[in-house]
């Protein structure tokens, strides 16, 4: 998996996730282009986080928010 700017699918409903002007983030559909880019980067070895593109914000999965204080890494299996 590479850095990189991508667009995160429910693969079963096919919406995306959406971040909200609440710092929440959803599973839905935006018509708003920009709500729905995350930005991949990677930490250490098989570890990411997900950084909002327009907030700058990061993923807290614990939260279900966005967060400039609680990173989410994610182990990939590619």
């Amino acid at each position: 998996m590479t850095d990189g700017f991508y667009q995160i699918e429910n693969v079963f409903r096919h919406k995306l996730l959406i971040a909200r002007k609440n710092n929440r983030v959803y599973v839905g559909d935006s018509k708003q282009l920009g709500q729905s880019i995350f930005r991949i980067e990677h930490v250490q070895h098989r570890e990411y986080r997900l950084r909002h593109n327009q907030s700058n914000k990061i993923l807290c999965i614990y939260q279900q928010s966005l967060n400039l204080e609680a990173p989410l890494a994610l182990d990939s299996h590619l």
